[in-house]
Protein backbone atom coordinates (compact mmCIF):
# COMPACT_ATOMS: atom_id res chain seq x y z
CA UNK A 1 0.00 0.00 0.00
CA UNK A 2 1.30 3.41 -0.96
CA UNK A 3 0.39 6.70 0.65
CA UNK A 4 1.93 9.88 -0.64
CA UNK A 5 0.84 13.01 1.14
CA UNK A 6 1.32 16.22 -0.81
CA UNK A 7 1.53 19.51 1.03
CA UNK A 8 1.20 22.75 -0.89
CA UNK A 9 1.91 26.09 0.78
CA UNK A 10 2.32 29.51 -0.89
CA UNK A 11 5.71 31.01 -1.46
CA UNK A 12 6.14 33.52 1.37
CA UNK A 13 9.66 34.89 0.99
CA UNK A 14 12.51 34.91 -1.49
CA UNK A 15 15.83 33.22 -0.74
CA UNK A 16 18.95 35.26 -0.02
CA UNK A 17 21.55 35.86 -2.69
CA UNK A 18 24.39 33.36 -3.04
CA UNK A 19 28.03 33.85 -2.05
CA UNK A 20 30.60 35.42 -4.36
CA UNK A 21 32.22 33.23 -6.95
CA UNK A 22 35.34 31.31 -5.87
CA UNK A 23 37.55 28.83 -7.75
CA UNK A 24 36.15 25.33 -8.05
CA UNK A 25 37.80 22.46 -6.22
CA UNK A 26 39.33 19.97 -8.69
CA UNK A 27 37.34 16.83 -9.40
CA UNK A 28 38.16 14.02 -7.00
CA UNK A 29 38.32 15.93 -3.69
CA UNK A 30 36.86 13.49 -1.16
CA UNK A 31 35.51 16.18 1.16
CA UNK A 32 33.36 17.82 -1.50
CA UNK A 33 29.78 16.76 -1.73
CA UNK A 34 28.28 19.15 -4.30
CA UNK A 35 28.54 18.02 -7.91
CA UNK A 36 27.89 19.86 -11.16
CA UNK A 37 29.15 18.78 -14.55
CA UNK A 38 32.79 17.74 -13.99
CA UNK A 39 33.18 19.75 -10.78
CA UNK A 40 33.11 18.55 -7.17
CA UNK A 41 33.07 21.45 -4.74
CA UNK A 42 31.96 22.91 -1.42
CA UNK A 43 29.34 25.68 -1.12
CA UNK A 44 31.05 29.00 -1.71
CA UNK A 45 33.68 27.47 -4.00
CA UNK A 46 31.54 28.12 -7.05
CA UNK A 47 32.61 26.82 -10.46
CA UNK A 48 32.42 29.35 -13.25
CA UNK A 49 29.08 29.25 -15.02
CA UNK A 50 26.97 27.78 -12.21
CA UNK A 51 23.73 29.83 -12.20
CA UNK A 52 23.25 32.17 -9.26
CA UNK A 53 19.91 30.69 -8.22
CA UNK A 54 21.47 27.22 -8.10
CA UNK A 55 24.08 28.62 -5.71
CA UNK A 56 21.32 30.05 -3.54
CA UNK A 57 19.52 26.72 -3.32
CA UNK A 58 22.75 24.85 -2.58
CA UNK A 59 23.49 27.18 0.32
CA UNK A 60 19.92 26.79 1.55
CA UNK A 61 20.25 23.00 1.90
CA UNK A 62 23.97 22.42 2.35
CA UNK A 63 23.97 22.32 6.17
CA UNK A 64 21.24 19.69 6.46
CA UNK A 65 22.66 17.66 3.56
CA UNK A 66 26.17 17.48 5.00
CA UNK A 67 24.92 16.74 8.52
CA UNK A 68 22.75 13.85 7.30
CA UNK A 69 25.15 12.34 4.77
CA UNK A 70 23.42 13.53 1.60
CA UNK A 71 25.22 14.43 -1.59
CA UNK A 72 24.01 17.30 -3.77
CA UNK A 73 23.91 17.08 -7.55
CA UNK A 74 22.96 19.85 -9.97
CA UNK A 75 21.91 18.88 -13.48
CA UNK A 76 24.11 20.27 -16.29
CA UNK A 77 21.66 23.11 -17.06
CA UNK A 78 21.54 24.26 -13.43
CA UNK A 79 17.76 23.92 -13.21
CA UNK A 80 17.42 20.97 -10.82
CA UNK A 81 19.17 20.38 -7.49
CA UNK A 82 18.88 16.80 -6.26
CA UNK A 83 19.73 15.65 -2.75
CA UNK A 84 20.14 11.92 -2.19
CA UNK A 85 21.92 9.36 -0.04
CA UNK A 86 23.40 7.48 -2.96
CA UNK A 87 27.15 6.98 -2.75
CA UNK A 88 27.70 5.48 -6.18
CA UNK A 89 28.17 7.86 -9.09
CA UNK A 90 26.59 5.31 -11.42
CA UNK A 91 23.27 5.57 -9.54
CA UNK A 92 23.34 9.36 -9.61
CA UNK A 93 24.21 9.45 -13.31
CA UNK A 94 21.18 7.30 -14.02
CA UNK A 95 18.96 9.71 -12.09
CA UNK A 96 20.49 12.77 -13.75
CA UNK A 97 19.73 11.15 -17.09
CA UNK A 98 16.07 10.89 -16.03
CA UNK A 99 16.13 14.51 -14.95
CA UNK A 100 17.53 15.53 -18.35
CA UNK A 101 14.71 13.66 -20.09
CA UNK A 102 12.20 15.27 -17.72
CA UNK A 103 13.52 18.73 -18.56
CA UNK A 104 13.23 17.98 -22.28
CA UNK A 105 9.67 16.70 -21.88
CA UNK A 106 8.70 19.63 -19.66
CA UNK A 107 10.12 22.20 -22.09
CA UNK A 108 8.44 20.42 -24.97
CA UNK A 109 5.11 20.62 -23.14
CA UNK A 110 5.12 24.20 -21.82
CA UNK A 111 7.81 25.86 -23.95
CA UNK A 112 11.34 26.84 -23.04
CA UNK A 113 10.44 30.46 -22.36
CA UNK A 114 7.44 32.23 -20.93
CA UNK A 115 5.34 33.78 -23.69
CA UNK A 116 4.58 36.96 -21.73
CA UNK A 117 6.68 37.39 -18.59
CA UNK A 118 5.36 40.35 -16.60
CA UNK A 119 6.86 39.89 -13.13
CA UNK A 120 10.24 38.95 -11.70
CA UNK A 121 8.84 35.96 -9.80
CA UNK A 122 7.77 34.47 -13.10
CA UNK A 123 11.07 34.62 -14.96
CA UNK A 124 12.12 31.15 -16.20
CA UNK A 125 15.80 31.98 -15.75
CA UNK A 126 15.26 31.81 -11.96
CA UNK A 127 13.69 28.36 -11.85
CA UNK A 128 15.57 25.75 -9.84
CA UNK A 129 13.63 22.71 -8.69
CA UNK A 130 14.85 21.15 -5.44
CA UNK A 131 14.10 17.45 -5.01
CA UNK A 132 15.11 15.21 -2.12
CA UNK A 133 15.17 11.42 -2.36
CA UNK A 134 15.41 9.86 1.08
CA UNK A 135 16.19 6.21 1.74
CA UNK A 136 13.66 5.30 4.44
CA UNK A 137 11.13 6.58 6.94
CA UNK A 138 13.81 7.66 9.44
CA UNK A 139 15.39 9.87 6.80
CA UNK A 140 12.00 11.30 5.85
CA UNK A 141 11.25 12.17 9.47
CA UNK A 142 14.63 13.86 9.74
CA UNK A 143 13.88 15.89 6.64
CA UNK A 144 10.36 16.90 7.73
CA UNK A 145 11.63 17.76 11.21
CA UNK A 146 14.33 19.97 9.71
CA UNK A 147 11.85 21.86 7.54
CA UNK A 148 9.29 22.25 10.34
CA UNK A 149 11.92 23.53 12.79
CA UNK A 150 12.64 26.44 10.47
CA UNK A 151 9.07 27.10 9.38
CA UNK A 152 6.73 27.22 12.38
CA UNK A 153 3.58 27.04 10.25
CA UNK A 154 4.50 23.41 9.43
CA UNK A 155 5.08 22.16 12.98
CA UNK A 156 1.47 21.12 13.63
CA UNK A 157 1.33 19.24 10.34
CA UNK A 158 4.65 17.50 10.99
CA UNK A 159 3.47 16.22 14.37
CA UNK A 160 0.24 14.88 12.87
CA UNK A 161 1.90 13.09 9.92
CA UNK A 162 4.80 11.11 11.39
CA UNK A 163 4.67 8.38 8.74
CA UNK A 164 4.22 10.43 5.59
CA UNK A 165 5.69 8.83 2.47
CA UNK A 166 6.41 12.17 0.85
CA UNK A 167 5.67 15.86 0.82
CA UNK A 168 5.83 18.91 -1.41
CA UNK A 169 6.21 22.37 0.06
CA UNK A 170 5.98 25.83 -1.42
CA UNK A 171 8.00 27.48 1.32
CA UNK A 172 10.64 26.22 1.28
CA UNK A 173 10.23 25.18 -2.35
CA UNK A 174 11.10 21.48 -2.24
CA UNK A 175 9.70 18.00 -2.85
CA UNK A 176 10.76 14.84 -1.01
CA UNK A 177 9.81 11.19 -1.17
CA UNK A 178 10.95 7.83 0.12
CA UNK A 179 12.82 5.73 -2.40
CA UNK A 180 11.47 2.39 -1.21
CA UNK A 181 7.66 2.25 -1.13
CA UNK A 182 5.64 0.06 1.17
CA UNK A 183 4.62 -2.06 -1.84
CA UNK A 184 7.42 -2.41 -4.37
CA UNK A 185 5.05 -3.63 -7.08
CA UNK A 186 3.27 -0.27 -7.10
CA UNK A 187 6.23 2.02 -6.50
CA UNK A 188 8.92 3.01 -8.94
CA UNK A 189 11.54 5.45 -7.78
CA UNK A 190 12.22 6.60 -11.36
CA UNK A 191 8.59 7.55 -11.93
CA UNK A 192 8.48 9.40 -8.63
CA UNK A 193 11.65 11.28 -9.54
CA UNK A 194 10.17 12.38 -12.86
CA UNK A 195 6.76 13.30 -11.42
CA UNK A 196 8.18 15.31 -8.54
CA UNK A 197 10.70 17.08 -10.75
CA UNK A 198 7.99 18.06 -13.25
CA UNK A 199 5.79 19.36 -10.44
CA UNK A 200 8.53 21.50 -8.93
CA UNK A 201 9.58 22.85 -12.33
CA UNK A 202 5.97 23.89 -12.92
CA UNK A 203 5.82 25.72 -9.62
CA UNK A 204 9.16 27.39 -10.08
CA UNK A 205 8.22 28.74 -13.50
CA UNK A 206 4.52 29.50 -13.19
CA UNK A 207 3.82 29.78 -9.47
CA UNK A 208 0.70 28.23 -7.94
CA UNK A 209 -1.65 26.69 -10.48
CA UNK A 210 -4.97 24.89 -9.97
CA UNK A 211 -4.15 21.52 -8.39
CA UNK A 212 -5.76 19.51 -11.18
CA UNK A 213 -3.67 21.25 -13.83
CA UNK A 214 -0.41 20.88 -11.91
CA UNK A 215 -1.06 17.16 -11.55
CA UNK A 216 -2.14 16.78 -15.19
CA UNK A 217 1.08 18.36 -16.39
CA UNK A 218 3.21 16.09 -14.19
CA UNK A 219 1.36 12.94 -15.34
CA UNK A 220 1.85 13.84 -18.99
CA UNK A 221 5.58 14.34 -18.44
CA UNK A 222 5.80 11.11 -16.42
CA UNK A 223 4.04 9.11 -19.13
CA UNK A 224 6.25 10.55 -21.86
CA UNK A 225 9.51 9.91 -20.01
CA UNK A 226 8.70 6.62 -18.24
CA UNK A 227 6.03 5.21 -20.60
CA UNK A 228 3.90 4.52 -17.52
CA UNK A 229 2.35 6.25 -14.50
CA UNK A 230 3.26 5.05 -11.03
CA UNK A 231 2.97 8.29 -9.07
CA UNK A 232 -0.47 8.64 -7.49
CA UNK A 233 -0.34 11.43 -4.89
CA UNK A 234 -3.09 11.14 -2.30
CA UNK A 235 -3.87 7.53 -3.14
CA UNK A 236 -3.64 4.42 -1.00
CA UNK A 237 -4.54 0.85 -1.86
CA UNK A 238 -4.41 -1.41 -4.90
CA UNK A 239 -3.56 -0.03 -8.34
CA UNK A 240 -4.55 -2.16 -11.33
CA UNK A 241 -2.23 -2.78 -14.29
CA UNK A 242 -4.48 -0.76 -16.61
CA UNK A 243 -4.07 2.33 -14.47
CA UNK A 244 -0.37 2.55 -15.22
CA UNK A 245 -0.71 2.99 -18.99
CA UNK A 246 -4.36 2.75 -20.07
CA UNK A 247 -5.64 6.22 -19.20
CA UNK A 248 -6.69 7.08 -22.76
CA UNK A 249 -8.66 3.85 -23.28
CA UNK A 250 -10.31 4.15 -19.86
CA UNK A 251 -11.48 7.68 -20.60
CA UNK A 252 -12.70 6.62 -24.03
CA UNK A 253 -14.91 3.93 -22.48
CA UNK A 254 -16.25 6.36 -19.89
CA UNK A 255 -17.24 9.03 -22.40
CA UNK A 256 -18.61 6.56 -24.95
CA UNK A 257 -20.95 5.12 -22.34
CA UNK A 258 -22.49 8.57 -21.93
CA UNK A 259 -23.02 10.40 -25.22
CA UNK A 260 -24.30 13.49 -23.41
CA UNK A 261 -21.26 13.91 -21.17
CA UNK A 262 -19.43 17.14 -22.00
CA UNK A 263 -16.59 18.66 -20.06
CA UNK A 264 -17.07 22.06 -18.48
CA UNK A 265 -14.81 24.11 -16.22
CA UNK A 266 -16.69 22.89 -13.15
CA UNK A 267 -15.53 19.32 -13.87
CA UNK A 268 -12.00 20.42 -13.08
CA UNK A 269 -13.00 22.69 -10.21
CA UNK A 270 -14.38 19.62 -8.43
CA UNK A 271 -10.83 18.39 -7.86
CA UNK A 272 -10.03 17.93 -4.17
CA UNK A 273 -6.30 18.45 -3.50
CA UNK A 274 -4.71 15.57 -1.61
CA UNK A 275 -7.54 13.14 -2.44
CA UNK A 276 -7.08 10.83 -5.40
CA UNK A 277 -10.04 10.32 -7.72
CA UNK A 278 -9.43 8.16 -10.79
CA UNK A 279 -11.96 9.97 -13.00
CA UNK A 280 -10.77 13.43 -11.99
CA UNK A 281 -7.17 12.35 -12.49
CA UNK A 282 -8.02 11.03 -15.95
CA UNK A 283 -9.67 14.19 -17.23
CA UNK A 284 -6.84 16.31 -15.75
CA UNK A 285 -4.34 14.24 -17.69
CA UNK A 286 -6.63 14.23 -20.73
CA UNK A 287 -7.03 17.99 -20.94
CA UNK A 288 -3.28 18.51 -20.89
CA UNK A 289 -2.79 15.74 -23.45
CA UNK A 290 -5.37 17.39 -25.71
CA UNK A 291 -3.71 20.79 -25.42
CA UNK A 292 -0.28 19.32 -26.09
CA UNK A 293 -1.43 17.61 -29.26
CA UNK A 294 -3.88 20.16 -30.68
CA UNK A 295 -3.24 23.50 -28.94
CA UNK A 296 0.48 23.36 -28.08
CA UNK A 297 1.19 27.04 -28.66
CA UNK A 298 -1.28 28.18 -26.02
CA UNK A 299 -0.15 26.11 -23.02
CA UNK A 300 2.51 28.52 -21.79
CA UNK A 301 0.11 31.45 -22.01
CA UNK A 302 -2.60 29.61 -20.09
CA UNK A 303 -0.22 28.60 -17.32
CA UNK A 304 1.32 32.06 -17.09
CA UNK A 305 -2.04 33.81 -16.77
CA UNK A 306 -3.36 31.32 -14.24
CA UNK A 307 -0.22 31.75 -12.15
CA UNK A 308 -0.55 35.52 -12.28
CA UNK A 309 -4.23 35.32 -11.31
CA UNK A 310 -3.27 33.33 -8.23
CA UNK A 311 -0.40 35.67 -7.38
CA UNK A 312 -2.61 38.78 -7.52
CA UNK A 313 -5.76 37.26 -6.04
CA UNK A 314 -4.21 35.42 -3.11
CA UNK A 315 -2.64 38.48 -1.48
CA UNK A 316 -4.37 41.05 0.72
CA UNK A 317 -2.48 44.32 1.07
CA UNK A 318 -3.13 46.40 4.19
CA UNK A 319 -3.21 50.19 4.40
CA UNK A 320 0.25 50.24 5.99
CA UNK A 321 1.73 48.44 3.01
CA UNK A 322 2.07 45.04 4.70
CA UNK A 323 0.51 42.04 3.04
CA UNK A 324 -0.83 38.61 3.85
CA UNK A 325 -1.30 35.48 1.76
CA UNK A 326 -4.75 33.84 1.73
CA UNK A 327 -3.85 30.14 2.03
CA UNK A 328 -7.26 28.84 0.92
CA UNK A 329 -7.46 31.03 -2.19
CA UNK A 330 -7.87 29.33 -5.56
CA UNK A 331 -8.64 30.64 -9.03
CA UNK A 332 -12.35 30.14 -9.64
CA UNK A 333 -13.77 27.81 -12.28
CA UNK A 334 -15.26 30.83 -14.05
CA UNK A 335 -11.88 32.55 -14.35
CA UNK A 336 -10.19 29.31 -15.39
CA UNK A 337 -12.80 28.90 -18.13
CA UNK A 338 -12.26 32.43 -19.41
CA UNK A 339 -8.52 31.89 -19.61
CA UNK A 340 -8.78 28.52 -21.36
CA UNK A 341 -11.31 29.83 -23.89
CA UNK A 342 -9.29 32.98 -24.52
CA UNK A 343 -6.14 31.08 -25.45
CA UNK A 344 -7.39 27.68 -26.65
CA UNK A 345 -10.69 28.67 -28.25
CA UNK A 346 -14.32 28.95 -27.18
CA UNK A 347 -14.83 25.30 -28.04
CA UNK A 348 -11.89 23.96 -26.00
CA UNK A 349 -14.03 21.97 -23.54
CA UNK A 350 -16.26 20.50 -26.25
CA UNK A 351 -13.30 19.56 -28.41
CA UNK A 352 -11.45 18.00 -25.49
CA UNK A 353 -14.57 15.95 -24.77
CA UNK A 354 -14.57 14.59 -28.32
CA UNK A 355 -10.85 13.93 -28.12
CA UNK A 356 -11.37 11.79 -25.03
CA UNK A 357 -14.45 10.08 -26.47
CA UNK A 358 -13.01 9.22 -29.89
CA UNK A 359 -9.40 8.50 -29.00
CA UNK A 360 -7.22 7.96 -32.08
CA UNK A 361 -10.24 8.55 -34.35
CA UNK A 362 -10.59 12.15 -33.21
CA UNK A 363 -10.22 14.77 -35.90
CA UNK A 364 -10.24 18.44 -34.85
CA UNK A 365 -12.67 20.89 -36.36
CA UNK A 366 -11.30 23.44 -38.80
CA UNK A 367 -10.39 26.61 -36.93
Amino acid sequence: MIRLTSIVFPLLAAAALGSPTAPAVPTGADSDFVHWRHYNFQPGEWPEGLPGEARTRIEQWAGWAEENGFRMDVDPTGRVLMLCEAKRNRTVRRELDLIEKTLDAFDGLVGKELPMPTADWNEPADEVAVIVRVRDMDSMQSFVGHVASRHPYLQTWAKGNPDTMGARFWEPSVAAWIEVGLDRDEWRAGNELVHQTATMLTRERFGTLPSWLEAGLAWNVELEVCRSIYSFPGRSGFVSIQEHKGWASSLKRTFQRNDEMTLVAENFDAWTPGVYDAHQAGIAWGMVAFLQEYRPDCIGSILTELGECYESGSVVTRDDGSWERIPEFCVSAEVQSEIFKCWAGEDVYEECTEYLRQGSRYRPKAR
